[in-house]
């Protein structure tokens, strides 16, 4: 990795480090951003999270940062009772989605995006290998993997080389969307490295479990989103 992808996360005010805030207990169980746990269980969330955020984040760039993991979360969160569903069946079933029960009720997609945040601010920049073994020891079954995701983060924690997991089951690679769905992370920390750096920041972010070019040029897309 060259030296310009420097993680860029540690520009956060030291007073407020939200991203950090998130992993001061193991896991972040219960996520400790108390305001992400309070409006996921509201209606009137988006109203409540625009004002608040307007009022605790005066910086821009924190602002977005929070936004874009709030956001995901919330999404996640709401939309995982349709997963799978069209949007037909959505609406016969559920009609509007609008709020979830359950704060902690998000997907492997956030445990994924956690994973790759808690990485991030822990080294203050990008190590795969170091990705690889966050994501394998925040492993939770249960958050609804998929195939190629679940074999991967397994042979890590097994010992198995990072740099093959990917394969295991695919073996060109999977070329689902786990690896945008995480991926948010990247466009913010790496947003003022060159094009040739954010491509390996991508790569190196997702290599234990997506390496197919689709997979990756789908995560380059979302990420350069986020990051404009």
């Amino acid at each position: 990795m060259e030296k310009e992808s420097v993680c860029y996360f540690l520009s956060f005010p030291s007073r407020f480090s939200p991203f950090e805030s998130l992993f001061r207990t193991k896991h972040c169980p219960n996520l400790t951003m108390s305001f992400v746990s309070e409006f996921l269980t509201l209606p009137q969330a988006h109203k409540l999270f625009a004002e608040k955020s307007s009022l605790l984040f005066k910086d821009p760039y924190v602002d977005k940062c929070v936004g874009c993991l709030a956001g995901g979360l919330m999404g996640d969160a709401i939309g995982s009772v349709a997963e799978g569903y069209d949007p037909f069946t959505i609406v016969e079933v559920f009609g509007i989605l609008r709020h979830c029960a359950e704060p902690s009720h998000y997907t492997d997609d956030t445990q994924m995006f956690l994973g790759l945040v808690k990485s991030l601010t822990e080294l203050g920049s990008l190590s795969a290998e170091h990705v690889a073994k966050t994501h394998s020891d925040m492993f939770e079954p249960s958050r609804g993997y998929g195939s190629g995701a679940m074999n991967a983060l397994e042979g890590v924690k097994d010992g198995k080389d990072y740099r093959k997991t990917a394969t295991m089951v695919f073996p060109d690679g999977s070329f689902g969307n786990g690896s945008a769905m995480q991926i948010g992370p990247i466009g913010l920390a790496f947003r003022h490295a060159s094009p040739s750096v954010f491509m390996d920041a991508i790569r190196g972010a997702v290599l234990s479990t997506h390496v197919h070019p689709a997979s990756i040029d789908a995560a380059f897309c979302l990420a350069w989103m986020v990051r404009s």
